[in-house]
């Protein structure tokens, strides 16, 4: 006698629905103060990657191993990215009003496995993004004078221009400047290309 019991990714519906699901969801993320700034710059293709990712994590066809490098690459994606507790809390709880707007199933068996792996894979995406940040801290000095985006000890993010380092110290092992405020920062999320002017206000 077969198991007839349904994949995740058949119960949610095929690729097509997750591929609903991370377009709802990323238009979400683009209105969002708090998560928004991590995908500003994010590829156009990125909401479909991301429901070739969960479609087969969920028990679909590997697209997104080949065509995209599996879990390495993934991995990969987040390092640097210092996401925050309440990013990542921001994350679980958008996707999941995405969920309901276009309509994936909402029965407790489901929705519990489903919410079961986002937590268990945000929580890894968190780990690794902070992977960088010791490392990029102690190359501070090579920052000064470079618009950077930042993180603070707050766990917010920011644009400013890296005033100084000390090296080895990860958590106020660097100085941004904005405006007249000297901000200590805990991770340099990326750095903009070629030399502040010291005189200058960055934006975002």
């Amino acid at each position: 006698m077969g198991d007839d019991t349904p994949t995740l990714y058949e119960w949610a519906g095929g690729t097509d629905a997750f591929v609903r699901l991370t377009t709802a969801f990323y238009a979400r993320v683009a209105e969002d103060e708090l998560i928004g700034p991590l995908f500003a710059t994010m590829d156009p293709e990125h909401p479909r990657y991301v429901a070739h990712w969960l479609a087969e994590v969920f028990g679909g066809p590997a697209t997104y191993s080949e065509q995209r490098g599996g879990y390495p690459h993934m991995v990969a994606e987040h390092l640097g990215l210092a996401i925050t507790e309440a990013q990542r809390r921001r994350w679980i709880a958008l996707i999941q009003d995405a969920a309901d707007e276009v309509g994936l199933p909402d029965d407790p068996e489901f929705r519990a496995a489903f919410v079961g792996y986002l937590e268990w894979g945000t929580r890894l995406a968190k780990q690794n993004s902070q992977i960088l940040q010791s490392q990029q801290m102690q190359q501070a000095t090579g920052f000064i004078g470079k618009n950077v985006t930042y993180v603070d000890a707050n766990g917010v993010q920011g644009v400013g221009v890296v005033a100084s380092a000390s090296p080895g110290n990860s958590s106020t092992g660097a100085v941004v400047r904005v405006g007249t405020a000297q901000i200590p920062i805990t991770s340099i999320t990326s750095v903009f290309a070629g030399t502040a002017d010291p005189s200058a206000t960055p934006t975002p």
